[in-house]
């Protein structure tokens, strides 16, 4: 079983956590299969599914990432696997240092051209 939990922050108005869970459920309806949201809760929406859905359910995690300004909204974002836990992590640090990563290697880009 794989499962996405995203958690928002507190305070944030009741139209704005509609049209945040309304895009996580757009995202994790993709090309790739359809996750259900099966959170009840405003703040938090939870993706789950077994192997036809692990694709799917990477897909919505990069496209929500590509998604302007959703991680500003985000207080937690985590990847749960049951078969292997040691691959449980949280989504939203992982990006956080991909983009550090690019930032460098734009950087590093700019200086070589100079």
């Amino acid at each position: 079983m794989y499962k996405t939990v995203i958690t928002f922050k507190d305070g944030i108005p009741e139209d704005v956590l509609t049209a945040l869970r309304e895009t996580a459920e757009g995202a994790f309806d993709n090309r790739l299969g359809k996750a259900v949201n099966i959170s009840d809760s405003p703040f938090q929406c939870v993706f789950e599914g077994d192997e036809p859905l692990h694709s799917c359910l990477h897909m919505g995690n990069y496209m929500l990432d590509d998604t302007d300004g959703y991680s500003d909204y985000i207080r937690t974002w985590e990847w749960f696997d049951s078969e292997y836990p040691h691959e449980n992590h949280s989504v939203l640090e992982a990006y956080e240092e991909i983009a550090v990563c690019r930032a460098r290697m734009n950087k590093l880009r700019m200086s070589r051209t100079r």
